[in-house]
């Protein structure tokens, strides 16, 4: 059905990994790398800075006057000695990593911007009103800046991969829709964020796609609150709350085919960098599970869950699970 489809999407859109730190994405997948272009180590140009600051101070305090006291023969002024004499830290050269994921089939206040896309794919081991299995994937990519201005993230879903549902035409991938997300930033650590969007600007292969032949609108905020701020392990808690219709409605308003607002939202505690919590509720459903992300270096997120585990859909608890990579150029 396509709350199934809808959800999903969501779940592997939701993919996008955080490259950067204070920076993700859709969730947090994701302030939501892969391909890094080749340049200079900054350790080798930054210690030959230091090394040559280092050579110069030791030329001006060589210098000395008939009576053995020092001076500073060439210092043009107090400013340049100070800087001549201030010790720098190296930085570190940048390196993409990925982040675990903070919700399981909702859009989280973080997104995509310029410079970030990835893949991701979604299975689940029923559908809603179907024992049948299904899954989907997804693509998108982002634009602009949500640090300066405002990020826009693009995103396409395919769906029905197993080819069984008639609604959408019977015929595996014949069903998708392409929704964007308008993100920006609150604040200068990259901790809070806020998103609007449409899941469903276009969408093909029958009505039933992201909520039946209504649209699907969203708002949605998002936060990260470190338990444990200034420890080697912070333990970030990410919530996000929002609002959206279409396929966030309640289980009275899609049983009764109509259009209304309801309140959506995700809790997710990071346990260790690699590992995350998340308990999702989507608007008619409880999703629970973890997201993975094991290796710091390679922009591969994954998601593991039980969705619908208070049993509200005739299918009742079901296994939901969706892998992304995400893309930096």
């Amino acid at each position: 059905m396509s709350i199934f489809k809808f959800l999903c999407c969501l779940l592997s859109v939701g993919l996008l990994a955080k490259f950067a730190p204070g920076a993700n994405a859709f969730s947090e997948f994701s302030d939501s790398s892969n391909t890094v272009k080749a340049q200079p180590s900054l350790n080798f140009w930054a210690s030959q800075k230091q090394k040559n600051k280092q050579n110069k101070t030791e030329n001006f305090l060589k210098a000395q006057n008939t009576d053995g006291t020092e001076t500073f023969r060439n210092a043009q002024s107090a400013e340049e000695l100070k800087d001549l004499l201030e010790v720098r830290e190296i930085p570190e050269p940048s390196r993409a990593s990925a982040s675990p994921s903070s919700s399981l089939g909702i859009p989280t206040g973080f997104g995509a911007q310029w410079g970030n896309a990835w893949i991701g794919g979604a299975y689940g081991s029923s559908r809603l009103y179907s024992p049948s299995a299904d899954g989907s994937i997804s693509f998108g990519m982002g634009f602009g800046d949500a640090r300066k201005l405002v990020g826009l993230e693009v995103f396409t879903g395919i769906f029905n991969l197993s080819g069984d549902d008639d609604s959408l035409g019977g015929s595996a991938g014949n069903g998708g829709a392409v929704g964007f997300k308008l993100h920006r930033l609150l604040d200068d650590r990259g901790y809070f964020s806020a998103g609007v969007g449409m899941a469903n600007v276009i969408r093909w292969g029958g009505d039933n796609v992201y909520g039946g032949g209504d649209d699907t609108y969203f708002g949605v905020v998002t936060g990260r609150f470190d338990l444990q701020e200034g420890q080697e392990n912070p333990l970030p808690l990410i919530i996000s709350a929002g609002l959206g219709s279409g396929a966030f409605r309640s289980m009275g308003a899609l049983n009764a085919n109509e259009q209304n607002v309801n309140v959506f939202g995700s809790v997710a505690l990071r346990v260790i960098p690699e590992v995350s919590l998340i308990s999702t509720w989507t608007g008619s459903q409880l999703n629970m599970g973890t997201s993975l992300a094991p290796f710091h270096n390679f922009p591969l997120v994954l998601n593991l869950g039980a969705g619908d585990v208070t049993g509200a859909y005739p299918q009742g608890t079901r296994f939901i699970m969706s892998l992304g990579y995400g893309i930096r150029f």
